[in-house]
């Protein structure tokens, strides 16, 4: 595959855009898949939401490049490369990170443009920051979601084996629920069959 990680497509981003020009999103998007590669067969990758994942990274860089006012945003959609821009481009000339990006915003006056305050991690939180970093700030929350569903997962299994095998198969009331009918739900859920409009309507 040649889909670059979101960060490595804010300098080809930065090249696309033609000089003292004006260009709309879709375009910018075509623009930066063409010159770096994309093939039919990237255009068939997704992300959870639908959305082409060349197409969610490359909108992430475009978005933080003009987080970091390296980018004029004269409309929405609308996009055109300005001077701090030109000066980034000419610094980094092989690739930006996202470290580069927020150094060169703060050197310039410009508040980090992740706008999220950095914490301080341990040797192992390190290492998956290391990595989560590399993801767009959507597939970041994917990438939690799942993590979140493993926990949950986890604990209703502890929870079943400390109940009573009798309890499970009766489907009788146990640690303030019914067993049979919390994991009917939660199959569901993790199946993807669950329908939130139809338990709105329930409701």
């Amino acid at each position: 595959m040649s889909i670059f990680k979101w960060h490595e497509y804010m300098l080809p981003v930065l090249k696309a855009l033609p000089q003292d020009q004006i260009t709309v999103r879709r375009d910018l998007i075509e623009l930066v898949a063409e010159a770096t590669g994309i093939t039919e067969e990237d255009r068939k990758e997704f992300i959870s939401s639908g959305q082409p994942t060349y197409v969610s990274r490359i909108s992430w860089a475009t978005t933080y490049l003009h987080r970091a006012q390296c980018l004029d945003h004269p409309q929405r959609a609308h996009y055109a490369i300005n001077d701090l821009g030109r000066k980034l481009q000419a610094q980094f000339t092989d690739e930006i990170s996202q470290n580069d990006l927020t150094k060169f915003a703060q050197d310039h006056g410009i508040q980090d443009p992740s706008g999220v305050a950095r914490k301080k991690l341990n040797d192992e939180e390190r290492t998956v920051d290391k990595q989560e970093a590399e993801l767009t700030p959507t597939e970041q929350m994917e990438t939690g979601l799942v993590r979140l569903h493993a926990g949950i997962s986890a604990d209703l299994l502890e929870r079943l084996r400390n109940n009573a095998p009798v309890l499970f198969e009766l489907g009788l009331p146990a640690s303030g629920g019914h067993i049979i009918k919390l994991l009917v739900s939660f199959l569901q859920v993790k199946q993807g069959d669950h329908d939130p409009a139809q338990t709105e309507q329930e409701r």
